[in-house]
């Protein structure tokens, strides 16, 4: 079934095209590498995607025939700082502008207003083109997760957007400093032309609640909201080898509900690696470090040579250990990389053809699951807390 869903039905692709950020949120995944100082990894502020690779990757015939909806988002960087994301959107807007979906989240710190009401217009020529704002309160707290971005800024720019024609989506993340401002927040959203507002879950947090950082002299204290629907937390699976795939699968919609009976997404980072899911981009980052430093391949790291996570690292093995080893017996990360290999060779490779669903079989990688089996088992124990922050280092100082 994953493969031949993978292969007769349209795709949902969320694209990185940047990993350098403007901001520095001290729980984001571009520190993970260098938490002592909250220092940017060595793997990030490296690379972007420019047009003329997104054209050669994903020709005209492609984005008519073989798309459904494109996502410009991230794990480790702001899309909106590749230098070459007008031309892009214009480039999807002239060879289907009735894809289902086009996005881009950013946390619209970056640019002017000149530029923003630019892609405003660019947007209101897709059939449904959004740009979601992360803004994460008002201007007295907003910067106390999003550090370093202006929340003045951010909501000037948003407004350009929209009066370019675009539609613009508020999503909001909510902690302890900010939770009493929700209804502010989307009173204001509804002002100024915002088509939605949404509340975002919070991940992140270890088992003592909080996270502390520094921030120029200053020290600070995230803790999570009040409503612990609020905060992103999976527990240990129970069936580790019944998996249901978040990312390709049936599904049934309700009244034929956006006319679509099936969910085919795939990731692509800034390094041109497609993955099966976004659960995946992050880890294989860490393991194959060398090459999203370099951009030349090599092979992966022991687990004793990988910087200290955020965390355990328990995830980052557990990628290891089963789908970096998949990836090693085909060839090595080049094989799903499109600046080595098409999209169609990729997608035709061993590991989507079969080798990671029949994965899913084995309980055991390595003394422990795999990260299908880990994110996606079809039950999962109850257990309180954000599964993987046990043992989390709670402090940094952001350099």
């Amino acid at each position: 079934m994953f493969h031949a869903l993978r292969k007769t039905k349209p795709y949902e692709i969320q694209i990185e095209l940047s990993d350098y950020c403007n901001s520095k949120c001290p729980i984001c995944t571009r520190y993970i590498e260098g938490r002592v100082g909250l220092k940017p990894s060595a793997t990030v502020n490296r690379n972007q995607i420019r047009y003329e690779d997104f054209r050669k990757w994903f020709p005209p015939k492609f984005i008519q025939k073989r798309l459904f909806k494109m996502r410009f988002n991230g794990q480790v960087g702001e899309s909106s700082l590749a230098e070459d994301l007008h031309d892009i959107v214009d480039y999807i807007v002239k060879s289907n502008n009735n894809l289902e979906y086009l996005s881009l989240t950013t946390n619209g710190g970056t640019h002017d207003v000149d530029w923003w009401y630019k892609l405003g217009n660019l947007m209101s020529q897709m059939r449904w083109g959004e740009v979601v704002f992360a803004i994460d309160g008002l201007a007295d707290t907003h910067g106390l997760y999003r550090v370093g971005v202006d929340w003045h800024k951010v909501t000037e720019n948003a407004r350009a957007y929209i009066a370019g024609g675009g539609r613009a989506q508020w999503r909001m993340l909510t902690f302890k400093h900010n939770e009493h401002q929700v209804d502010e927040c989307r009173k204001l959203s509804d002002e100024w032309g915002f088509n939605a507002f949404t509340l975002r879950p919070t991940a992140g947090f270890n088992n003592n609640k909080f996270f502390k950082y520094s921030y120029k002299g200053k020290e600070y204290v995230l803790e999570p909201p009040s409503d612990v629907d609020f905060v992103m937390k999976v527990s240990e699976p129970e069936t580790p080898c019944d998996v249901v795939c978040y990312a390709v699968q049936e599904v049934e919609r309700e009244n034929g509900k956006d006319g679509q009976g099936f969910v085919n997404r795939l990731t692509i980072d800034t390094r041109g690696v497609i993955h099966p899911c976004c659960f995946f981009a992050s880890e294989c980052r860490k393991v194959y470090h060398k090459f999203y430093e370099t951009g030349v391949p090599s092979t992966p790291c022991g687990a004793t040579d990988l910087a200290l996570a955020i965390g355990t690292g328990r995830r980052t093995n557990m990628y290891k250990n089963s789908v970096a080893n998949l990836i090693e017996q085909q060839g090595g990360i080049e094989s799903v990389c499109l600046y080595y290999n098409s999209f169609h060779k990729i997608m035709n490779s061993p590991l989507y053809k079969n080798t990671l669903e029949n994965s899913w079989h084995k309980e055991s990688h390595d003394g422990d699951y795999s990260v299908c089996g880990y994110m996606c088992a079809k039950k999962h124990k109850n257990l309180e807390g954000y599964r993987m922050g046990s043992k989390r280092i709670d402090f940094g100082v952001i350099q």
